[in-house]
């Protein structure tokens, strides 16, 4: 049976790691016919992240994917990059800045909503995207970092939350977490 991309969409809403992925990858595969649905995501849905979602889908099928998959690819490479480095692991600023290097902003949404839907991602990734997102200070990346940082409430987190909020202005973090709670607000009486 062929899933829908409501179905679909909501499935990517919903689920993380490689469901979270699997779902992507289907609506992507759609191509231009997702896009009156993603733009309708991105106009009406009160979910800050569902519209990040929609956003991040809409761009890659709009021609950003390459970009994207690009500063994603290289993330994942890099503890191969590292292997036969004395360090414990890849350093997360020098990572952080390679990517702001080669893809600017444009990654930004798209490795904030990769951050919040991985929560299995080692310490070493975390940081780097963390790190880049202060580096960039992309506001339209907000919404998943503040959902990421609802989520992780592990203490060795606490400085890399700090290092993704420090980019933003205190009214900009405020708004996001304003619209954050009322979404789960509603979610929870609805």
């Amino acid at each position: 049976m062929t899933e829908t991309i409501g179905t679909l969409f909501q499935r990517c809403l919903d689920s993380q790691g490689e469901s979270f992925r699997e779902a992507e990858t289907a609506i992507l595969r759609l191509g231009l016919a997702a896009l009156p649905f993603l733009r309708a995501q991105v106009q009406t849905n009160p979910d800050p992240v569902a519209r990040q979602t929609a956003v991040v889908l809409f761009q890659q099928i709009a021609g950003s994917r390459e970009i994207f998959r690009g500063a994603l690819s290289y993330l994942d490479n890099a503890e191969a990059r590292h292997a036969g480095s004395p360090q414990a692991g890849p350093r997360s600023d020098m990572i952080a800045a390679t990517l702001r290097q080669r893809f600017g902003s444009r990654p930004a949404a798209y490795l904030a909503l990769y951050l919040q839907k991985n929560p299995d991602w080692p310490e070493w990734k975390v940081a780097s995207v963390t790190h880049y997102l202060s580096l960039v200070k992309a506001p339209r990346a907000l919404p998943a970092v503040v959902r990421f940082t609802a989520q992780n409430t592990r203490e060795h987190y606490a400085h890399l939350v700090k290092l993704a909020h420090a980019s933003y202005s205190p009214e900009a973090i405020a708004k996001a977490q304003q619209d954050e709670q009322q979404f789960q607000s509603r979610s929870k009486s609805g």
